[in-house]
């Protein structure tokens, strides 16, 4: 192994050490990988590369398993009992057994060229694998024949940011994803994607942290710029900091519908941020109230949630667990809006009962704004720009879904 490589982990015993944990993603391999000799691998991350062969063999302990966007034309992991997570998407397979993997419970094995899912066996043992491309299960299966010619999406290095790519090439008319992500002090100010050798540009759709564009029938190059982020941008990074370090621990009579709870965050947070000579402060509105398991008066036990705070024109948050404190109040409740509902079906978000006129919200489970828009019908659906939990909300209720 080259003496300059990074990402690889050891284990702790000084007398016998080995390799744990093996990253070699995106370093240009090519040929055959062969890590049959790691026994004590846990954790191999080669994707992104040009490997057309993988000996995973004798890696008993191998728990994580990434290949994905390789040029593999078959792959055997028969005998790896311990593995949890197989990535092998974006490959040129055409069978896959998964027989006596006993604790797999996630595979994405899309993008390959398997004819049906006949073409996948051993799954009978994967309890948590109840049908085929399924959004209530883990496991993807979607039949694709692989194209024949691959285009490279190309990126530079920028001041004040990066921006990263979900596949480093796609096929003309693929979706592929970009994941802006600032440097602290700095914001987006400018980002296009075109074409290599010509100034055409490609339609760029998404806010927030993440856009999406359809891959052209060439190569194409990503520019962005980032600027110094605004006096109000960096105060609220400032606040936010105090906010994430706080622990909630909210009496149940302060909590008997979401309303009144997030009042009482938008107090207790304030006085939070004066106490750190921060000036802001934050109203109920800018409480966003994720979850809740609110306990009733008579069990005497805790309740917990999760909420997110975002004040107006901020467009980055987290999400934050609390406590309820379970006590002697009314009837405890929450606001139950049951009008809006949401779900994802083939990787497109269904949202019914929407408000005409009124703002809906999507973000990620991290908290940062993807998409917002007024609803001009009771019923809308837009495509997910990758897998993942996302909070779609109104501002009365709250609905998470998993793509």
């Amino acid at each position: 192994m080259p003496s300059d490589w990074t990402g690889v982990a050891w284990s702790t015993n000084a007398t016998n050490r080995r390799i744990t944990e093996l990253y070699v993603n995106t370093n240009g391999l090519t040929g055959t990988l062969n890590v049959s000799a790691l026994t004590a691998l846990e954790e191999l991350d080669c994707e992104n590369n040009k490997l057309s062969s993988l000996n995973v063999s004798g890696c008993t302990a191998l728990d994580f398993l990434y290949c994905n966007d390789n040029n593999l034309t078959s792959l055997n992991v028969s005998g790896l009992t311990a593995l949890e997570e197989l990535i092998c998407a974006n490959n040129y397979l055409t069978s896959l057994n998964l027989s006596g993997l006993a604790n797999l419970n996630y595979v994405d094995c899309r993008k390959n060229y398997f004819a049906s899912t006949s073409a996948i066996t051993g799954t009978g043992s994967i309890t948590a694998f109840a049908g085929w491309d399924d959004g209530a299960n883990d496991f993807y299966f979607a039949p694709q024949n692989k194209p024949s010619t691959y285009y490279s999406v190309n990126i530079g290095t920028f001041k004040g940011g990066s921006v990263t790519a979900g596949s480093k090439s796609a096929a003309a008319g693929e979706t592929v994803t970009l994941t802006v992500s600032p440097y602290t002090g700095y914001e987006l100010d400018a980002i296009t994607v075109h074409r290599t050798g010509s100034t055409t540009t490609v339609t760029l759709s998404g806010t927030g942290s993440t856009r999406t564009f359809t891959m052209p029938d060439s190569d194409v190059i990503i520019d962005a710029t980032f600027k110094a982020a605004t006096a109000a941008q960096i105060l609220w990074e400032q606040a936010l900091a105090v906010i994430v370090a706080a622990t909630y621990d909210v009496p149940q009579s302060a909590a008997a519908t979401e309303a009144d709870l997030a009042a009482w965050l938008a107090d207790y947070i304030n006085g939070l941020l004066q106490t750190a000579n921060i000036n802001l402060s934050l109203k109920a509105a800018d409480i966003w109230i994720i979850s809740g398991s609110f306990a009733p008066v008579t069990s005497g036990t805790n309740g917990t949630f999760t909420f997110f705070p975002l004040p107006p024109n901020v467009s980055v948050s987290t999400l934050i667990d609390g406590t309820i404190v379970a006590g002697a109040v009314g009837n405890a409740k929450t606001d139950n809006y049951p009008s809006l509902q949401a779900y994802v079906q083939n990787g497109v978000l269904h949202v019914n009962g929407l408000a005409i006129g009124a703002e809906w919200r999507l973000y990620n489970v991290m908290g940062t704004l993807i998409y917002s828009s007024v609803a001009n019908a009771p019923e809308t659906t837009m495509p997910l720009p990758q897998r993942g939990v996302y909070i779609v909300t109104d501002g009365k209720t709250t609905v998470k879904v998993v793509n």
